[in-house]
């Protein structure tokens, strides 16, 4: 169906073309519909309601153009997005590469956004925080301000479309005096500047200020979009499964967490809820095939032999936490169900080649082979298991066998983020496959 377009929609397009000659960015076309506006109100006791606005419908425009590698979503509603979008292209230039910022000859503006969960400035203060320090011989004036009308990001918010709403209680800081124009001032001084101007104000005020990045702000959607392609329907029947608490918990909270190496060890930990528990129901299935032989009274030494060795193997083994995932995969995955979720979400190309971590030291992940289960499963545990210890272990002083700890560069946790899929399509097979029976004949309450 042919959508016509109004004459203001038909010269934003024309004029996003024109800017477009060189294929810097994508455009999309999406049309939107949108219903009518009511209010209600009681009159004499009784409810009337009124209409305030009529629906209508619209063509948007939505912009995929990278900063710093990354794609970000732009959206051009109206003339004055266009107006926006091109005060950001001509402006490109100024932004910092690794985080949403941008300087002029006089300062830097950067969003930034509160990772503790108290109130943004409390009550009791200004809304407004000034600081004085001096760095590199340099007096700076940082100004920490919600919602200020004119500042340097302010275009890049307005017709900005990813996964995180900027336009509410954006926070702006402003650092005076830092003359990142010149050579002498890098983005890494930065960075060290914001780490310790960020501490002291959770140490004075008790909130936790982080600089938005790039890959926060990206459009991480599309694979999500790819794992529940499936479920187009808005009516669905359910099964009440009584799931363990703690491994809820551990889900819970990683969906909580944006920080992919923390968000790596809530579903590890899921994982690693059966590390142990998995050695003794191995020793139990053993015991119970032996105890009940038919000649078990003419061959008890044999078999409790049999018995005591398989003890003594089991704690051969708990040595070795990789043998611990391996076993855990094992019983409750499906080696064709796992390759089928890698397929779906489009991933082959990143699981079943290696991946390399540009840590202190390179840390290769080794492909997942799929010749048979026993390369399956134990590629698939020693990925895990090498994500694992660099996540962990943060002593720099470490031997490389004992884990390399993880650096936050944007290629390792691009890396990283593809790793989490999986990790946590494990953890919801791993908590419904552990699920606590239901008495009354499966049925509850």
């Amino acid at each position: 169906m042919q959508i016509k377009l109004t004459k203001i929609e038909e010269n934003i397009l024309k004029e996003l073309k024109l800017l477009n000659k060189e294929n810097k960015f994508v455009i999309h076309e999406c049309y939107k519909g949108y219903p009518a506006e009511f209010t209600s109100k009681l009159v004499n006791g009784i409810t009337e309601t009124k209409k305030v606005k009529a629906e209508y419908a619209r063509m948007e425009y939505c912009i995929d153009i990278k900063f710093n590698e990354i794609e970000i979503r732009l959206v051009i509603k109206s003339s004055d997005d266009l107006q926006s979008f091109k005060n950001l292209l001509s402006n490109k230039n100024n932004f910092l590469t690794n985080c949403l910022g941008c300087y002029n000859e006089e300062y830097v503006d950067l969003l930034i956004y509160k990772i503790n969960s108290e109130k943004l400035f409390f009550s009791n203060h200004v809304n407004k925080l000034e600081l004085d320090l001096f760095f590199q011989q340099k007096k700076l004036t940082i100004e920490l301000s919600q919602n200020p009308k004119d500042n340097l990001l302010a275009d890049f918010i307005k017709i900005y479309n990813g996964p995180k709403n900027l336009t509410n209680n954006k926070t702006i800081l402003r650092i005076k005096g830092l003359e990142l124009n010149s050579s002498k001032i890098s983005e890494d001084d930065l960075k060290s500047l914001l780490s310790s101007v960020f501490f002291d104000i959770k140490c004075l005020r008790n909130e936790y200020f982080e600089v938005y990045d790039y890959h926060f702000l990206s459009e991480n959607y599309k694979i999500r979009k790819s794992i529940y392609k499936q479920e187009a329907s808005d009516k669905h029947r359910l099964v009440f499964k009584k799931l363990i608490p703690e491994l809820i918990e551990y889900f819970k909270v990683a969906d909580q967490i944006n920080y992919s190496p923390f968000k790596f060890l809530c579903y590890y930990h899921i994982l690693e809820y059966f590390l142990d528990k998995s050695a003794h129901l191995a020793i139990k299935r053993k015991i119970d095939s032996v105890l009940y032989q038919s000649d078990f009274d003419a061959n008890s030494d044999s078999y409790i032999d049999e018995i005591l060795q398989s003890f003594k193997d089991e704690g051969d083994r708990l040595k070795s936490d990789k043998i611990k995932i391996q076993r855990v995969l094992q019983e409750f995955l499906n080696k064709e169900t796992i390759l089928e979720f890698i397929n779906n979400i489009n991933l082959n190309n990143h699981f079943f080649k290696d991946q390399i971590f540009e840590f202190k030291n390179k840390v290769i992940l080794a492909q997942i082979k799929t010749d048979n289960e026993s390369q399956f499963f134990k590629s698939l545990s020693d990925r895990i298991y090498s994500i694992r210890c660099s996540v962990v272990h943060s002593n720099p002083d470490f031997g490389i066998k004992k884990g390399v700890p993880f650096v936050s560069s944007k290629k390792n946790l691009s890396i990283l983020e593809k790793e989490i899929y999986l990790l946590e399509e494990i953890g919801k097979t791993l908590i419904i496959g552990s699920k606590i029976p239901l008495s009354n004949n499966g049925y509850s309450q």
